[in-house]
Formats: C-alpha cells, sequence, structure tokens
C-alpha cells in the first residue's frame, strides 16, 4: 500500500534581505506509514522526537529513491550501501 505526502520545506532564518519562503514542495509516495513508524524509530534510536523525525524522513525518501531508480548508476552504486545501513537500523525479528 501506497501512502502519499507532501513534503514542504521554509526556511526558518532566512539571509539578511530575504524574507522567509518556500525553499521545495513536492509530492511523493513511500510504500511505508511515517506516522506507524516514527514512535518504533524513535524508541529503537533513542534519538529526540526531532531528530528521529528528521532521520525516518531522509532515510525513507532515499530508500524509495534508490527502489525507484535502480536502473541509475549512482542508484545502482548506493544500493548495496543503503541495505548495509537498513539491516543496522532495522531491529533485528525474532526467529518464530
Amino acid at each position: 500500500m501506497n501512502n502519499s505526502y507532501r513534503i514542504s520545506v521554509v526556511e526558518t532564518h532566512p539571509q539578511q534581505n530575504e524574507h522567509t519562503q518556500e525553499v521545495m514542495l513536492f509530492d511523493t509516495t513511500l510504500h511505508d506509514s511515517l506516522t506507524e513508524l516514527l514512535p518504533k524509530v524513535s524508541a529503537g534510536l533513542g534519538l529526540s522526537a526531532e531528530k528521529s523525525q528528521a532521520f525516518l524522513l531522509g532515510l525513507k525518501l532515499l530508500g524509495e529513491v534508490i527502489m525507484t531508480e535502480r536502473s541509475h548508476p549512482t542508484m545502482r552504486e548506493l544500493a548495496p550501501h543503503f541495505r548495509a545501513m537498513m539491516q543496522v537500523v532495522k531491529p533485528k525479528r525474532p526467529m518464530r
């Protein structure tokens, strides 16, 4: 099941003589629900709520691009490193 999101990035402290404005706005789909994953990530990593959100969003966005663009040379090169990182991040599931 795909979950749809609209990501908005707003610069909160613009440079002198610049107005606060949206820097990025884009729609994306992720195969996981961020709201369901966030408590697990927060508990598993022991980071602050803000850092857990940033980590989860960055990880999920990167993972989706690597998966959907897997034939791209850069994504092909990143894929094994991403898989290794996911093995560290994801909790080990007990054998049944």
